[in-house]
């Protein structure tokens, strides 16, 4: 069974046993949205369940890894401390759905790896 995700933000490219993962967001040095974030938890967590791919190699196209989180996204202001919680949880979760999955992950980083991009690259 092929491994497919629906994603906007990231690139899959499978290459045998190893996946080639593609921050899609060049035009933005692959600053990380909302959208992006939630993406990067769901692929990870999803790899994690399979068993097609060995090892994946995470990149960014174009001239960064990733530029860090996109200052021009338009969110939302939090109205309670619930809602600001949640949008620091998608981070968080990212980051651990990296940490966790037992596919030998590879940050393949170039140019920019800032603040939420080092997270990504370090787990």
């Amino acid at each position: 069974m092929a491994f497919k995700m629906d994603l906007r933000t990231i690139d899959l490219v499978p290459d045998g046993e190893v996946l080639r993962i593609w921050l899609n967001r060049p035009e933005a040095r692959n600053a990380h949205n909302q959208q992006m974030v939630q993406e990067v938890g769901d692929l990870f967590t999803a790899l994690n369940a399979q068993s097609e791919f060995r090892i994946a190699v995470l990149g960014g196209k174009g001239k960064s890894f990733c530029a860090g989180a996109d200052r021009k996204e338009k969110l939302p202001k939090p109205v309670n401390d619930l809602e600001a919680r949640y949008l620091g949880q998608l981070g968080r979760r990212a980051a651990r759905a990296i940490e966790d999955c037992d596919v030998v992950t590879v940050a393949r980083v170039h140019g920019h790896a800032i603040g939420g991009g080092c997270c990504f690259a370090a787990s």
